[in-house]
């Protein structure tokens, strides 16, 4: 090799040496920075706890047990991890407590309305026994 691509490669190491770790640097500092700056997911965790609730008010811990108990599960967990302050963990777990708690009331409601659904039957044929004299 010819010394003035042996000085050339020099500079380029050098050049890349005082570049490269500043830029490594700042790199990680942003890296780091964007870590502790999550936010606690307090919209989410009201979210959360609304759609728990209104499973609650629908009855889901009678008509959706399975549901309504990983959703309630859920929300003590990301409480939690609010608490240590690992928001990312604790919105997905809010995230799940929502789903959860939202099947729980649609599951509820639907047996609310399958209960209505075959009360209105029975009377039905209750009404078709006495004035048609049909057999239940």
């Amino acid at each position: 090799m010819s010394l003035t691509k042996l000085q050339h490669g020099g500079r380029v190491r050098r050049l890349r040496a005082r570049i490269g770790r500043p830029l490594l640097a700042s790199l990680l500092l942003l890296l780091l920075s964007a870590c502790a700056s999550t936010p606690p997911p307090l919209g989410e965790l009201s979210r959360a706890e609304q759609a728990v609730a209104s499973a609650r008010d629908s009855q889901a811990e009678q008509f959706a047990p399975v549901d309504w108990r990983l959703a309630s599960q859920s929300l003590a967990q990301a409480q939690e991890q609010i608490g240590a302050k690992q928001y990312k963990e604790a919105t997905r777990l809010l995230q799940r407590a929502r789903v959860h708690a939202d099947l729980a009331r649609l599951r509820a409601k639907n047996a609310h309305t399958r209960a209505k659904i075959e009360a209105q039957e029975r009377e039905n044929a209750k009404l078709r026994q006495e004035l048609l004299g049909e057999r239940l």
